[in-house]
Order: structure tokens, then C-alpha cells, then sequence
């Protein structure tokens, strides 16, 4: 499969994931009025199981891999992932007082480019990232 072509695909099915996370993300902030890096963990859990199963069987197509080593490695990486969004949640709505929302995307875009991607790709799903 072509870069340019999985990296669309990683990018529709972290969009998915992404999806459902800010969804979580909006409802725990409004509904529940959890503090924005309170409901971060939570929402970002939400999209995290989602994208691995995309990931796993329809990105990288390593569904025949060692679930156990994938499973853990996304973990890891999922783990990263929300400190540095959480850390990138503060910055804004604590430190600068921006708001929440705009602030919590802007960290899902940030993270996911320069992280998320990456990660997945070179190490967690590394062995179907080349293949059909």
C-alpha cells in the first residue's frame, strides 16, 4: 500500500476515533461539568479502543499479528498520547483561559500528527504498515 494511501486511511480511522472522543470529551465537560483535563483520560480511552481495532484490521492489516504485543504498545503509545494531551488541555484552558473545546481539538490535531501516527506506524502496527 502506498505512504500516501495509509496514511489516509490512519487518518479516517483516527478520525473515527477522534469522533467519539471528543463526543465523550463534550458530554463529560457538559453533563457532568468534569473538569476539562479531568475528562480528558476518559474521552480519549473511548477513541483509543476505537482506533486500534481500525488500526489493527483495516489500516495496517496485521489482524493475524501478536495481538498481546500490538495491545501493549498501543497502550503505551495511547498512554503517551493522553499526557500530552492533557498537558496541551491545561496549557490552554488553564494557563492561557481559552476554551475547552477548540482547545481539546487543537490537541487532538497536534498530538495525532506529530505522535500518534508516527508511533502506530513505526512501531506498533510496523510489520503490516507495508503490506496489502
Amino acid at each position: 500500500m502506498s505512504g500516501i494511501r495509509l496514511f489516509l486511511r490512519a487518518q479516517l480511522a483516527a478520525a473515527v476515533g477522534t469522533l467519539a472522543d471528543v463526543v465523550a470529551f463534550q458530554l463529560l465537560v457538559v453533563a457532568t461539568d468534569l473538569a476539562p483535563t479531568g475528562a480528558v483520560a476518559a474521552s480519549a480511552s473511548v477513541g483509543a479502543i476505537i482506533n486500534f481495532g481500525l488500526a489493527r484490521h483495516w489500516v495496517f492489516r496485521v489482524g493475524d499479528g501478536s495481538l498481546r504485543r500490538q495491545a501493549t504498545l498501543f497502550l503505551l503509545g495511547a498512554l503517551l498520547s493522553i499526557v500530552l494531551n492533557t498537558l496541551l488541555v491545561h496549557l490552554g484552558t488553564v494557563t492561557l483561559s481559552w476554551p475547552p473545546l477548540p482547545v481539546r481539538l487543537a490537541a487532538i490535531l497536534l498530538v495525532a500528527a506529530g505522535f500518534n501516527y508516527p508511533f502506530q506506524r513505526r512501531v506498533v502496527f510496523r510489520h503490516g504498515a507495508l503490506g496489502g
